[in-house]
């Protein structure tokens, strides 16, 4: 069989009826906005939503139930944002398919800073500190239904959202060192994985949050392609990289349409993998709207970010 897969950063979907507690500030989503959602989820009308930048499970659950007829389960476990922006799964009922889902918000990921590592070589009582997936890595295996016992997966997909390019503290510039160590660690256990597993697809996806495509490809990115020998759905469908974006950066009057959202597969498997496309927003219409020009056009759609969408054989 085969699984209508979408790789989705919503952006802050946060929703007031669910939560009204949350502090100040907090960026809920608006009617306008939530409608305009609900118009891209009834035309990817996907198997399996992988989404980023949901604001907790109360969040995914009012969105579910009062926007999307409560045609989904919703698997979100939370983990370690300081946001609040956590990643989940959205599963539509009826599959016939059995899902466990885990989490590895609480395992090291082997990571110091080179001032730490060398003020631990100079001061032989300072004790390194831990530091964890700055959201968390989403492991969801899947399950034929005559497999009660979940012992057997058919299918797993791993979901990440990589640490941003934020650098409060100025000590890791663009936080290039962190995020290559979160991929690093998320690379491990998608092989890890892979080797207990070795005959079924298994995806890792999400917003990485930087450039891992292979075009000019980020420094932090190279292992994808050097080490691990993974392919881009993206590059499968051969879509030019003028046509690969999934956000779009303006600063000031300048624009940059960069790749931020990424759905890897083993080499060896990328033959399971068709009918690969970015969604693009509608109008209201239902014509396709014009790629955004200026911020504005950003700000009037429902996300930030475009979803990714394509089909995988299990």
């Amino acid at each position: 069989m085969s699984l209508e897969i979408c790789v989705y950063n919503i952006e802050n979907l946060f929703i007031q009826k669910a939560s009204p507690e949350l502090p100040p500030y907090t960026p809920y989503k608006t009617e306008e906005k939530l409608n305009q959602l609900k118009k891209v989820f009834e035309d990817i009308n996907a198997d399996i939503y992988c989404l980023s930048e949901v604001g907790g499970i109360e969040s995914l659950e009012y969105f579910n139930k009062h926007y999307l007829d409560d045609n989904y389960h919703c698997a979100l476990i939370e983990g370690n944002s300081d946001r609040g922006i956590e990643i989940g799964y959205l599963i539509k009922k009826g599959l016939n398919l059995r899902f466990a889902q885990y989490t590895y918000r609480n395992h090291p990921i082997g990571f110091n800073y080179p001032h730490e590592k060398r003020w631990a070589e100079e001061d032989g009582e300072y004790k390194l500190p831990t530091y964890y997936m700055s959201r968390d890595l989403s492991e969801l295996q899947i399950f034929s239904h005559e497999d009660k016992e979940k012992k057997n997966p058919i299918g797993i997909i791993f979901l990440v959202h990589l640490k941003s390019q934020r650098d409060p503290d100025g000590i890791d510039p663009r936080s290039q060192r962190r995020r290559e160590a979160e991929l690093e660690f998320s690379l491990k256990n998608f092989y890890k994985t892979q080797e207990k597993y070795p005959n079924i697809p298994i995806i890792i996806c999400g917003d990485f949050n930087g450039n891992a495509s292979e075009f000019s490809t980020d420094e932090e990115f190279k292992k994808i392609y050097e080490y691990y020998h993974l392919s881009d759905v993206l590059s499968i469908a051969d879509l030019p990289q003028d046509r690969r974006p999934t956000y779009f950066l303006f600063n000031g009057q300048n624009k940059l349409p960069i790749q931020l959202d990424y759905a890897f597969i083993d080499k060896n498997k990328s033959h399971l993998v068709q009918d690969i496309a970015i969604y693009r927003y509608k109008n209201n219409n239902d014509s396709v709207k014009q790629l955004p020009r200026t911020k504005y056009d950003v700000w009037n759609n429902p996300s930030d970010h475009y979803p990714i969408v394509f089909r995988l054989d299990i």
